[in-house]
């Protein structure tokens, strides 16, 4: 079994659906096509695989196995963000570069984007 085929099945049973039921929900009409992709046997074009993530509310970076995270990176990234800026530390930094000047801000930037590189 594949990546994929793992994950389709783990989810499904997650939710307590039958494949038909998923074969149902995602529009298709043959359940077989559904049970091929959980057997591993065949994959999901491009489209459908969109349509999967939506109804399970993973990315496809999940469903394929590019990602052990279920949800969309943008989802992680805003949690984070939302963490990240509430904290004092930041609120104090932010503050005293409104204060700086622009080249030690441009200075800043560059810095940032050899940090990113890493």
């Amino acid at each position: 079994m594949t990546v994929l085929s793992n994950r389709l099945e783990k989810l499904r049973k997650q939710k307590g659906w039958s494949k038909v039921e998923v074969s149902r929900r995602l529009g298709m009409k043959a359940s077989s096509t559904y049970s091929n992709w959980e057997y591993g046997n065949r994959e999901p074009d491009n489209e459908m695989l969109a349509k999967i993530s939506k109804l399970y509310d993973v990315s496809t970076d999940y469903l394929l196995g590019n990602s052990d995270s279920p949800k969309p990176d943008s989802d992680n990234d805003q949690s984070f963000f939302e963490d990240f800026k509430n904290r004092k530390e930041v609120i104090d930094f932010v503050s005293e570069l409104t204060d700086a000047d622009k080249e030690a801000i441009e200075q800043l930037k560059e810095i940032w984007k050899v940090i990113k590189k890493k």
